[in-house]
Parts: C-alpha cells; structure tokens; sequence
C-alpha cells in the first residue's frame, strides 16, 4: 500500500534523458534540490493496436504496442524564498523561464528555445520496510499555471512529459549470502528482478540495516534471484525475514512557510482593481519528438509558440467598467502580486496586455462580476518579454 509519505527531488539533467546523482542538500541551487509538492501524477500510457490480419477465429489473438508516454504534473503551494538561498522551485521556474537573474531573483522568458530537461524522483514510503522508487528522466515542461481566489491561498502547478520512467521497490530477503550477494523471495510478485532494477542507477539501495553509503547509497545488481551489491560493503546485516530497501536520500527541505490569502493584490493599466479570481498559463506551445522512427522514447522538444493567456475576474463597479473600456484592444500592463511583505513576494509583470470585452455576470443575490479573458504580448517581435516573475 502506498502511503502519502513522500518525497520529490527535481534536479536538471545535463545532457537529456541521463541519470544525475541524487540532490540531497538542504537549499535548492542551480543543481536542484528537494521540492515539496500538493499533488504529483507520474503517469504512463502505452498504446496498443488489435492485430487486424487474416486470422482462424473471431476473437483477437493479439496487440502490438506503440510508443509509451510519460505525462506528468506537479501541484505546489507558491513558497516564499528563503534567505541566501534560491527558490524552492527554481529547477521548476527555471524549465518555462529561460533566464534567471541570481541577484535580483528575476525570471525573464528570454528569446524562444527549448528549456532544459529534468530528472524528477518521487519515494513512497510505507510503514515498515516497503518503499517505492519513480525516477522520471528528459522530463520537460510545456505549461505552468498559476491560481488565486479570495480567501484562499495561492498554488502553481507544472506540467509536461517524460522520456523515460523507471521503478524499483523492496524485496524480502530469504536467506543472507554476505560476500555481496544475499538470495531474494521469489513468490514476490513482481519477482525481484522487477523490484530490483539492474538498470536504475539512480535507484541504489541501501546495504543492510543502517550503512547508506555516507549519503549515495549502493548500486544492486540482479542474476536470477540473487542480488549482488556492487561496491566494498556486503549484506551479511540482513537475515531471512529483511527487506532490501531502494535508497531514498534523507532530504531536508526550506524551512519557509507558503503564501497566504490574506496579502495580494493585482494592477491593470497602473490601477489596483478589486479580483476574486485569477488564473494564467504560460504555455510554450512544445512538440515533443515521438514520430521519429525506431525511436523507443520520446527524443525531445521543438517549441513552437510561447502563449501567457488567462482570466480575472473582477466585481462590477461601474467606475472600474468605464475605465475599463479605455483599455480595450490596447496594449498596458497587467501586474499581479502574490504575497505582499518584504522577502515573501511574487510579483508577475505583464507589459503588453490586450484586453478583449467582457459581459458583466450576475447571479441570483450576488454581485455583478466581470471575467476579463488576457493575452500577454511581446513588446516587440522577437522580444521575449510577454511576462517577467521577481521574488522580493
């Protein structure tokens, strides 16, 4: 049974769809970090088609598989930064935005490209001894959303595909083999090949009850139903009965609390208007290589158009409305802060916003509302500046 014990750690590949050592630190840098999340999903799909030839009955005899995908998202409160530190979720801002400016916390969209890919690795602990290790690798990030309404707090979420995802989980031990090697319950269903992923170099175990490796774990090596450790240590610490342990590293994350509702507040052409709701996408519009013949996953991205469109929804106010109106089909700036006191802000900045015209809505004993559709535009063709996020 899967617990909702978890960890997430985020880390950026160097080179696409390759194992990175695991990110064990206390802050999140350049090189990634532990990430707290709401929801995770690390999905699979793999299509399959009914062999349509000539055949002797009239039921299905059989499919042929297509090419597998991995989607997946994440859901996280919107964390403050904490002090000489980088944002918990820069790896995360750092896969839609291109340009990171370390002093002043600023993330630019910069000129249009494919942003980098990720490893992303999700521990399940169960009680006891059962764990489960998901390694995502190439993960690359097509959309972030973010969200706020009155009286409740903030969230953003992230979203995209993987190349390539792998498991490993525990297995019982039968008997201790010392010497490196220990024999393993094959009635385990799947059998510890399965449990033991030869090939997840990312999913070292741990030897025996308590040696981790001083932090990096050991790597496991499968023949039959024995398990060899590669490394100078032996598993003569484990007897009939243990269980072999994917190594999940001890994270310790920010110790900074998510933002509230209570501070906040969103400018539309230099005035502060009155919204009970928003939410916008920063979409980069990316076409992942999954035609590419012989290919057995998927090979990259190309992107193809950067979009920022959303919605706010604003009370009714017949002085806002009429100002309002003189910004529609214009280009002004939309402005939107999450947080408001000094070292717990997000500010958004849109400079070029066209605002198409909206219908007022008013329901049954409440106030007339208006939800007001934008589109983010660059300044300039060529400019990578429809939308800019600093933390202060």
């Amino acid at each position: 049974m899967i617990s909702s014990l978890q960890d997430l750690i985020v880390q950026p590949e160097t080179t696409f769809n390759t194992d990175v050592p695991l990110k064990t630190s206390v802050v999140s840098d350049a090189t990634g970090g532990p990430v707290k999340v709401l929801t995770s999903s690390f999905g699979r799909t793999k299509p399959q088609e009914y062999r349509d030839d000539a055949r002797q009955g009239l039921m299905d005899e059989g499919v042929i598989d297509g090419l597998e995908e991995y989607p997946w998202t994440l859901e996280h409160n919107i964390v403050p930064i904490s002090s000489g530190n980088f944002p918990e979720l820069h790896t995360l801002l750092s896969s839609i935005f291109n340009t990171h400016d370390a002093g002043t916390q600023t993330y630019t969209a910069g000129a249009m490209n494919c942003r980098h890919a990720m490893q992303m690795l999700r521990a399940n602990n169960d009680v006891g001894d059962r764990q489960m290790l998901e390694v995502l690798n190439g993960a690359i990030t097509n959309s972030m959303t973010v969200r706020g309404q009155g009286g409740s707090k903030p969230n953003i979420s992230f979203s995209g595909k993987a190349a390539r995802r792998r498991v490993a989980k525990s297995a019982k031990v039968t008997s201790g083999g010392g010497a490196g090697a220990i024999n393993l319950d094959t009635t385990l269903t799947p059998n510890p090949s399965a449990a033991l992923d030869a090939t997840l170099e990312a999913a070292v175990f741990t030897a025996g009850a308590l040696d981790d490796n001083g932090g990096a774990g050991y790597p496991v090596s499968i023949a039959g139903d024995s398990a060899v450790l590669v490394g100078t240590n032996d598993w003569s610490g484990l007897s009939a009965g243990d269980y072999v342990r994917p190594f999940i590293p001890s994270v310790n994350y920010q110790d900074v609390q998510p933002l509230g509702a209570q501070q906040g507040q969103v400018t539309i052409g230099g005035e502060r208007y009155p919204i009970t709701q928003l939410e916008f996408t920063v979409d980069l519009g990316l076409n992942y290589r999954e035609d590419e013949f012989g290919a057995v996953s998927m090979q990259g991205a190309v992107p193809t158009q950067f979009r920022v469109t959303g919605t706010l929804q604003v009370r009714a106010r017949e002085d806002l409305l009429t100002a309002l109106e003189t910004l529609e089909d214009s280009g002004f700036q939309v402005e939107i802060q999450l947080g408001g006191s000094a070292g717990r802000t997000w500010t958004f900045t849109m400079p070029n916003v066209v605002l198409p015209a909206a219908p007022i809505q008013t329901p049954a004993g409440a106030f007339g509302l208006v939800a007001l559709p934008i589109q983010a535009l660059a300044s300039a063709p060529g400019a990578g500046d429809a939308i800019s996020l600093v933390l202060s």
